[in-house]
């Protein structure tokens, strides 16, 4: 599970792979539903979802911020801090006037 995480912060820093990236989180958050709950699998789901945020680039930088530091177990924090501080949200489409 672990090196899975790996591979999506892999993922996630080479931009040619984003394609991968949900359906990596998909992968990752089906194992973790096999499992029993516990502290690390909820540190690696809540990981999934803000890596799917960085991703998706719709939410702002401080729902990012808010969202990492309010998960007491979360793998990989230091790594999504310094992302959430490079993450620049996509602007809203236009609406075309026809």
């Amino acid at each position: 599970l672990r090196a899975k995480c790996l591979l999506l912060r892999c993922y996630y820093e080479l931009s040619t792979y984003s394609d991968s990236i949900n359906p990596l989180c998909d992968d990752i958050g089906a194992q973790i539903r096999k499992k029993p709950h516990s502290d690390p699998f909820n540190a690696v789901y809540e990981f999934i979802q803000i890596v799917r945020l960085l991703s998706s680039k719709k939410v702002t930088q401080a729902y990012l911020f808010e969202r990492i530091s309010k998960d007491k177990q979360i793998y990989f924090r230091g790594w999504l801090r310094e992302k959430a501080e490079q993450y620049e949200q996509k602007p809203a489409g236009r609406k075309r006037n026809r």
